[in-house]
């Protein structure tokens, strides 16, 4: 990759990043509290998991649905989809690292803001408060065969 080229997607990703460190807590009518934006959120953009970044193209489109995530979340009023599971997650103890079985929730609202169609993912660990995790661009799929074709949708319902 030429040195322009890495200059910029770490140009792109320090304003992203100023820009969702301006996020400040928002109401969630649907879910009756307050949604917190911390960097936990704001790496799972970058991150699929602790050892894979996701694609670059990937992460400039959820770069580009941050500004829209705080009214996302003020005006929904349903869940649109939900999940629950039990993990073990990694904690400290006296400087000792220990397993630890925690539930985990989920929440995902959909929305069309200025032509974007997205998802915006909740969550909540344990009896933690509920955190920002991901804001996800709606992709139109298409299968052919053994093939999948993916594409970002516009918002436009006319031309889906």
């Amino acid at each position: 990759m030429e040195q322009t080229q890495i200059s910029i997607i770490a140009d792109n990703r320090k304003k992203a990043q100023e820009r969702y460190q301006t996020l400040k807590p928002t109401y969630c009518p649907a879910l009756k509290d307050t949604i917190f934006f911390t960097s936990e959120g704001f790496n799972h953009l970058l991150y699929k998991n602790a050892r894979r970044e996701r694609l670059l193209q990937d992460q400039h489109m959820r770069y580009k649905l941050i500004p829209f995530v705080t009214e996302l979340i003020a005006l929904s009023h349903t869940v649109q989809d939900s999940d629950e599971a039990t993990i073990q997650t990694e904690i400290k103890i006296k400087k000792r690292r220990v397993l630890q079985t925690k539930k985990v929730q989920y929440w995902g609202f959909l929305a069309i803001i200025q032509k974007y169609r997205f998802k915006v993912v909740v969550k909540k660990q344990g009896n933690g408060k509920i955190i920002f995790w991901s804001v996800i661009p709606k992709w139109k799929t298409n299968r052919f065969g053994n093939v999948t074709v993916r594409s970002l949708t516009s918002g436009d319902l006319e031309a889906e």
